[in-house]
């Protein structure tokens, strides 16, 4: 699969250092970065960076002022392969979503459980030492 630009929240932010709100940044093959602030406040601690894939938010990186570094995904209703693919370039590295059975599923590296993804269009939260 496809390698993206930048997969950590400082990196993106210093792509789009130069962009304006909701101006993008492509990143990768059918995927955009974007600029969005929380709240409409403009701070940096109110910065969060939208990944998108084919125009659908699959990713929001937020400050570690703002959220504790956290990163929220979402399969954005398509449970695909490079859905899974872009997702797993941004997560933290004890973090992961697969497919078994045509169902999807997170992975626990540290403590080795799964969990099942319900709803594809909903949005899961991870901090950055998550496992």
């Amino acid at each position: 699969m496809a390698k993206l630009r930048a997969t950590e929240y400082s990196a993106l932010v210093k792509l789009l250092s130069s962009k304006k709100e909701f101006e993008t940044i492509k990143i990768g093959n059918n995927t955009t970065a974007e600029k969005q602030w929380v709240g409409g406040v403009r701070t940096p601690k109110n910065l969060q960076i939208v990944v998108r894939l084919h125009g659908h938010p699959v990713a929001k990186l937020h400050s570690e002022d703002y959220d504790g570094g956290r990163i929220s995904v979402s399969l954005a209703g398509y449970p695909t392969l490079t859905t899974r693919d872009r997702i797993n370039q941004l997560l933290p590295p004890g973090v992961g979503i697969f497919q078994k059975d045509h169902e999807q599923y997170f992975w626990y590296r540290r403590s080795n459980r799964t969990e099942e993804i319900k709803d594809y269009r909903d949005w899961y939260s991870f901090g950055p030492n998550e496992s």
